[in-house]
């Protein structure tokens, strides 16, 4: 039924756990005809163009993922949670230029908040406000590393971004962006492991942009005009993320508790890394000039 977490009918496209790594890998890597070495510890990504049914699936990569004994799934947590929320989310709002206007959204919209931020404060010389951005950015980084190593959290279209017949992680949800087209869908299925959905950083950075903005510009009237256009494509991003099948609504109040602490760790700690910076750049520059 539409909005369920239903099983996959056939298992061989049902993501499994694999315990025993290096065996398993072995394995595939046999059947693959790769000659690859395995390496133990850290999960990684081996992909390869593999026949599922028959067919070659060419310009497409089959995932096969390889976690260490600590990563989780909580992906049927987060279901428990949520239940079916998200698929009613994309149900009403479905419509193929809604589609296309968050697919621009969510691609544009992200690393533009990023990058013309901080050119914006670069260009205008404040100095402090650009400082700790970059700062912030560097904390919000590593602050992901954790959950995207050990915690695992599928995206509710999941896998029907590689076989559209089969059932997603919640019933009736599509990849509206994954499937918008030939050029999109191999883009994703490239580059994305569709299995680190939790926290959503698509939400992380922006709101976390924001957050330091009004921390660090008092009022609301200073760049007005550009905190009122980033709350909006905040919104923006949030309603694509959910409407596209890319994230939970967990996912996205993971986003904000990281942009949280990233903020309060940015205040805290950015004068001081900012001075080591300087201070290394000094020696390094005196003991260069001496060996010259």
């Amino acid at each position: 039924m539409p909005g369920e977490l239903a099983p996959h009918e056939d298992k061989e496209f049902r993501p499994r756990r694999v315990k025993t790594c290096r065996r398993a890998c072995l394995a595939l890597l046999q059947f693959l005809d790769a000659d690859v070495a395995v390496p133990n510890g850290f999960p990684f990504v081996l992909k390869a163009d593999v026949a599922f049914g028959g067919p070659v699936f060419h310009g497409r990569l089959a995932e096969v993922e390889v976690e260490n004994l600590f990563a989780i799934d909580f992906t049927p947590m987060i279901f428990e949670f949520e239940g079916n929320s998200v698929f009613w989310f994309q149900h009403y709002l479905e419509s193929p230029m809604v589609t296309l206007f968050m697919g621009v959204v969510y691609i544009g919209s992200f690393l533009l908040i990023m990058v013309f931020t901080i050119v914006l404060f670069a260009y205008m010389n404040m100095k402090r406000v650009t400082s700790r951005m970059v700062f912030l950015y560097l904390v919000l980084f590593f602050l992901t590393i954790p959950f995207y190593l050990l915690v695992v959290v599928y995206t509710p279209s999941y896998p029907k971004m590689f076989f559209p017949g089969a059932s997603s992680m919640v019933g009736g949800m599509e990849p509206l962006l994954y499937n918008y087209g030939p050029r999109v869908h191999d883009f994703f299925v490239n580059y994305d492991t569709f299995n680190n959905c939790f926290p959503s950083m698509h939400i992380g950075y922006p709101a976390a942009t924001i957050m330091l903005l009004f921390w660090d510009i008092r009022g609301f009237k200073r760049f007005r005009g550009y905190k009122t256009f980033l709350i909006v494509m905040l919104i923006l991003i949030a309603v694509s993320i959910l409407y596209l099948g890319i994230h939970w609504f967990t996912d996205i109040m993971g986003g904000f508790l990281i942009a949280v602490i990233g903020v309060l760790i940015t205040d805290r700690y950015a004068l001081g890394f900012w001075r080591w910076v300087h201070r290394f750049d000094c020696h390094l520059k005196k003991w260069t000039h001496k060996k010259s």
